[in-house]
């Protein structure tokens, strides 16, 4: 808006959008599902392209390649050919529906690690959902994302297509699981102080209250 139409800076106010996932704390339901196996990484989004998944895969691909026990769940795109191995393709979710919902709160649940390399963004609904689950977030730094991952605390950002430093970010988060839950529960924190629509409400308040005086 001030790039673009020339709106002065001073009269812009950031609101952010809440979430419609219900914020029970994940984290104790995450260490109840299983204690060892593979390090799980977690993708929701129904557009291949835009969001990233082949640079996913292929980062994915290079962990394991390291010798590192870690497996993706993808979630979101109608249908995926040729995975790897180390791929569980879940096929599109309706939150609508009930089994479809309880399906999607159990994969952020069952996951450690979130990661949406996205090419476009407007916001990132599933970042803000990923950090209430109490999951540290690997994204492209790009668009609203910086503004939701605060880098080297409730997660990392990497530049679009960057496989290397996605690679490098997964492989950090893999093999360190004290990091991973430091991460985690300042995201879920920071998720709670900002993308509730009760947060996003008082920003309003406050701004129509600041014109209104």
């Amino acid at each position: 808006m001030i790039a673009r139409a020339g709106v002065d800076a001073s009269k812009v106010r950031v609101t952010y959008v809440g979430t419609s996932i219900d914020i029970a704390d994940a984290t104790a339901v995450r260490q109840t599902l299983r204690a060892d196996g593979p390090t799980r990484v977690l993708f929701v989004g129904r557009e291949f392209s835009r969001k990233g998944v082949n640079a996913l895969v292929e980062a994915a691909r290079r962990v394991v390649a390291r010798g590192i026990d870690l497996r993706v769940t993808v979630i979101g795109p109608q249908r995926l050919d040729a995975l790897p191995h180390s791929v569980d393709f879940l096929g599109y979710l309706d939150k609508p529906r009930t089994e479809d919902k309880l399906a999607l709160d159990r994969a952020y649940a069952n996951a450690d690690i979130f990661c949406l390399p996205t090419r476009r963004e407007p916001f990132g609904i599933a970042v803000a959902e990923a950090m209430f689950s109490g999951l540290p977030v690997v994204a492209t730094r790009l668009s609203a994302v910086p503004e939701m991952v605060d880098e080297g605390t409730t997660g990392f950002t990497v530049p679009v297509d960057d496989v290397e430093a996605l690679t490098e970010r997964l492989t950090t988060l893999a093999v360190d699981r004290e990091l991973r839950l430091k991460m985690g529960t300042k995201g879920r924190e920071r998720a709670i102080a900002c993308f509730t629509w009760d947060a996003v409400a008082e920003r309003v308040e406050r701004a129509l209250l600041e014109v209104c005086r």
